[in-house]
């Protein structure tokens, strides 16, 4: 290394302990709350796979599941999950190389929540659907031996569970080395975990380059392959000729629309929680989440629209099956829950766009928007799986379905959400939710 790289490199890693102090904190300090927090998830996490237990060895007849032509659903809640998991993955990697492509500096400190939570979701999506199976382990097999190409099944595991979940690891990994760097010297625990990610990393300018080259690459490359992602995840329902409420033009755009909406939001909730834990109200500034709270206003009136749409259409003019389906979801058995779902929608809409005119935003009122937008998502997404198996019948002897969930399935959900959050609170733990502020990010630029 030359003089000149030294300098640099001396440069690079010379911010001040004191001004990185606050973005370690997370790392260095424990509340009793975390602890707590943390013995709460294990123990939902050990219900879930006690319920499990039961569904592996005693099979699906201990779940709300059962056969279409006997009056049952095949897919339920753990299929209306995968969906939400994979899409809230949405925001993830999308927040990231936005900001990377297209220089949004003011969002830089939530990137790093956001890559997580792609990772997370796509996991807990992944886990969701090998649940549903009868024997998971067999997942896995069959796959390789029996999937065909032409199935937006294939595309869905390949692009999405495979694809974009190898690279958003891969993003994270070069994004995060250099914080690892940082971090190997000052942190007391796991230092063999931050030389192992940051083996061969140093603060030179062509190391620094390099990095940022690739991840403007990466950024440029994943764009494309998320949409293709949440795209053939609405293709695995509309694709579905013989099934009345599934088969439409709309459904993969629609798809990527609620997957904004449902993801945003959830970085929202995740960034307000990081930001009132730890302190980072300095870090994570009101702005950034009036950029988010904006996006998920507009993508949340886009989804109305596209159900406004469907259902005149399946109401007015559909067939017989399809107006079927219409008048299960808003005028009978679903009713309750689709009318959830558009009040929520609407009133948070409502709650931003107020905001939005009066240019006065509250972090407390987009919250509460943001968990509004959540709930609804899961209640489309169960809306969009049970009713077309219950009420979608084309042969006339099939007759109309019920499904209700119990504690089996339930239980096992809980404890997915409990893993997630055991998962997210690890990484916390272990390393920066915040990227490290750095001299040598001011050189650059330049």
């Amino acid at each position: 290394m030359t003089t000149k790289n030294q300098d640099h490199a001396n440069k690079a890693g010379a911010m001040s302990t004191a001004t990185q102090e606050p973005y370690l904190k997370p790392l260095l300090r424990t509340s009793k709350a975390f602890y707590v927090s943390v013995v709460l998830a294990a123990l939902v996490l050990t219900l879930g796979l006690y319920a499990f237990y039961l569904q592996l060895t005693l099979g699906h007849v201990v779940t709300g599941l059962g056969i279409i032509s006997a009056g049952g659903v095949t897919y339920g809640i753990y299929i209306a999950f995968a969906i939400y998991f994979i899409g809230i993955s949405f925001a993830g990697i999308s927040t990231s190389a936005a900001v990377r492509l297209l220089g949004l500096e003011k969002y830089k400190p939530i990137t790093r929540m956001a890559e997580l939570l792609t990772v997370v979701a796509l996991i807990l999506g992944a886990t969701s659907i090998l649940v549903d199976l009868g024997n998971p382990l067999e997942a896995p097999i069959f796959f390789t031996l029996y999937g065909r190409l032409t199935s937006p099944f294939f595309y869905t595991f390949s692009v999405v569970m495979a694809g974009y979940l190898w690279a958003s690891l891969v993003y994270i990994f070069l994004s995060g080395r250099r914080d690892a760097a940082t971090v190997r010297e000052r942190a007391p625990r796991f230092k063999w975990f931050y030389r192992l990610w940051s083996w061969r990393y140093d603060f030179t300018s062509e190391v620094i380059q390099r990095h940022e080259k690739a991840l403007w690459v990466l950024s440029l490359a994943i764009l494309p392959v998320l949409v293709m992602a949440h795209s053939f995840l609405g293709y695995v329902f509309g694709l579905e000729g013989g099934r009345p409420g599934w088969y439409s033009a709309i459904q993969a755009p629609a798809f990527v629309v609620i997957a904004g909406a449902s993801g945003i939001s959830a970085l929202i909730i995740i960034a307000a929680i990081v930001r009132k834990v730890f302190g980072f109200k300095e870090q994570i500034s009101l702005d950034v989440f009036r950029g988010l709270s904006n996006f998920v206003g507009v993508s949340v009136a886009a989804y109305l629209y596209f159900m406004a749409s469907e259902a005149y259409t399946g109401l007015y003019a559909g067939l017989a099956n399809e107006e079927a389906v219409y008048q299960a979801i808003y005028f009978g058995t679903y009713a309750p829950i689709a009318w959830f779902a558009v009040g929520s929608f609407i009133a948070a809409f409502l709650m931003i766009f107020s905001m939005f005119l009066r240019r006065k935003y509250n972090l407390t009122w987009m919250v509460v928007a943001a968990i509004l937008v959540n709930l609804a998502s899961i209640a489309v997404r169960y809306l969009i799986v049970v009713p077309s198996q219950t009420n979608g019948m084309m042969l006339p002897w099939y007759t109309v379905g019920t499904y209700s969930p119990n504690w089996v399935e339930w239980s096992v959900m809980a404890g997915l959400f409990a893993l997630g959050y055991l998962l997210y609170a690890a990484v916390v733990k272990i390393f920066p939710i915040v990227e490290l502020p750095h001299e040598s990010s001011v050189g650059d630029r330049r």
